[in-house]
């Protein structure tokens, strides 16, 4: 079996015998989000976030495309 076959059909049995459903599951860890800022040397910060993955791939897009824009020609 391959690794790909084996991980899919292991998150597929994970799924299936966890107690509670993904649909709860993830309602639940929306009320842990968070944003986070930490200041670094050199005028610098590292920003991380906690949050559901649409919106993290929302905020990635739109500060690559800010990123790119900004470079120039």
């Amino acid at each position: 079996m391959t690794v790909p076959k084996l991980k899919s059909l292991a998150r597929k049995w994970r799924e299936r015998e966890h107690p509670e459903t993904m649909v709860s599951r993830h309602k639940a860890a929306i009320t842990k989000r968070r944003l986070q800022l930490t200041p670094d040397r050199d005028g610098m910060s590292y920003l991380s976030g906690y949050m559901p993955a649409p919106t993290a791939q929302g905020i990635w897009n739109r500060a690559t495309e800010a990123a790119r824009a900004a470079q120039g020609p």
